[in-house]
């Protein structure tokens, strides 16, 4: 597939129920190494997440996402950050940016998560990410 494992750890934060239970064996299924937090940690903790960052974004303040995704995405930029939202939550001074930045507006089935993270990492293989 052009990638190890140690390339393809995935981290999910604020997974609730039935996320918690269902998504990690998902991935993990399909090679990922999964770590997962119940809260926003910062960019030094998620050093051991190689290939991208779930966030379940209905768990926290827009505002303290809005804060925390420049020092993640600063500390790795080839990281794919993947932000699972209402519609329309973050606009304004709350709008998220960023080149390996997805906001995708739940529900997002786990398959679609897959393969995001797939094409990402296929760029990222092939230099372009």
């Amino acid at each position: 597939m052009g990638w190890s494992a140690d390339q393809s750890s995935v981290g999910l934060i604020g997974a609730q129920e039935p996320e918690t239970d269902k998504l990690p064996l998902f991935f993990s299924e399909r090679g990922f190494v999964v770590h997962r937090w119940p809260a926003l940690v910062p960019a030094s903790s998620l050093v051991g997440v190689k290939t991208a960052i779930v966030l379940f974004a209905d768990a926290f303040e827009a505002e303290a996402i809005a804060a925390w995704l420049p020092q993640v995405t600063k500390a790795a930029p080839t990281r794919l950050v993947v932000v699972l939202t209402a519609p329309a939550r973050f606009t304004g001074p709350t709008a998220l940016r960023g080149e390996n930045v997805m906001l995708l507006v739940r529900p997002v089935l786990a398959w679609q998560l897959v393969d995001v993270i797939r094409n990402h990492l296929q760029r990222k293989v092939k230099g372009r990410a």
